[in-house]
């Protein structure tokens, strides 16, 4: 198994964190721009919440995916090492 994915930088460059929708939401409470008033309305689309919301749901199943890979991988090498023990204790014992 590969250390890191080659998809793991574009999953990284995904959204994390808090919705953009909320953090717009506090700076147009405190600051009425226009423009800033803008971004909020264009955030607030429920297509563009769905949307970013699915992105992080990706990236999270993205990052347990590789979490589990790796898991797997290390027990995986457990088992072959401990099997490699046994069997070496085996030959050892064999008396010729």
């Amino acid at each position: 198994m590969q250390e890191e994915s080659p998809k793991i930088g574009w999953v990284d460059g995904l959204p994390v964190g808090e919705p953009a929708k909320a953090s717009l939401g506090r700076v147009v409470d405190v600051d009425h721009d226009a423009a800033e008033e803008t971004y909020y309305e264009a955030v607030a689309d429920p297509q563009f919440v769905q949307i970013e919301r699915e992105q992080r749901r990706y990236r999270e199943m993205f990052r347990r995916k590789l979490r589990h890979m790796k898991a797997k991988e290390r027990r995986y090498r457990r088992a072959a090492w401990l099997m490699m023990l046994v069997a070496l204790r085996s030959v050892r014992n064999v008396s010729v």
